[in-house]
């Protein structure tokens, strides 16, 4: 089963951004950077426009060091197969919010904006993260009813699991619909500000 997902709006929690800058959002000293915040997240909401795609697929092998998905996709890792040891479905999924916002914080740094574009580049983050999350919490609602639970969520990059696979699984999920592709030598997502990931499903 393939899903499109989008969110016109991807708002991040303002003490999640001030915690990717290094901050401690309880501390009163900081209320400074998080009015900056606030107001950022505010002015540059029409930047966080996030689309995703999950599909779902059954597990067909798997050993200590790899686990192969139907549809062709093998997932080699030592950590990633310990997780997923107990799945009999997976899901895989990608996430990105364009190229525009990544653009706005290029823009700023050339004009010496260097703390905007650093909030930016936070807001950023988390907003992709986020709505991540709210994707793999629908995913969630509608596999309980059905008797599944999730594993943790797990990225490629992560433990020994390669970057090399991001083309495998950008083209398992047809990601170019969304505007997702990888870097041809480093493999990073291009645009920045895009995710992918799997997570397993253990029957109850």
């Amino acid at each position: 089963m393939r899903r499109v997902f989008q969110l016109e709006q991807s708002l991040p929690s303002g003490d999640h951004v001030l915690g990717r800058l290094g901050y401690n959002p309880t501390k009163a000293e900081i209320s400074d950077w998080r009015s900056q915040i606030e107001q950022a997240i505010g002015e540059f909401a029409p930047l966080l426009s996030a689309k995703g795609i999950v599909k779902i697929v059954k597990v067909v092998s798997r050993s200590e060091e790899h686990v192969a998905l139907e549809g062709g996709l093998v997932l080699v890792s030592q950590k990633l197969a310990r997780i997923l040891s107990s799945s009999d479905e997976v899901s895989v999924l990608a996430a990105t919010l364009g190229v525009k916002v990544v653009e706005k914080i290029e823009n700023l740094l050339e004009a010496k904006e260097i703390a905007k574009a650093a909030i930016l580049d936070a807001i950023a983050s988390e907003s992709v993260e986020h709505f991540v999350d709210w994707m793999q919490a629908i995913l969630v609602r509608e596999r309980l009813r059905l008797g599944y639970a999730p594993t943790m969520r797990f990225s490629p990059g992560y433990g020994d699991w390669r970057l090399d696979v991001q083309p495998q699984i950008l083209t398992f999920l047809g990601a170019e619909e969304i505007g997702l592709s990888s870097h041809p030598q480093t493999y990073v997502l291009q645009p920045e500000k895009s995710i992918t990931a799997v997570l397993g499903w253990e029957k109850r």
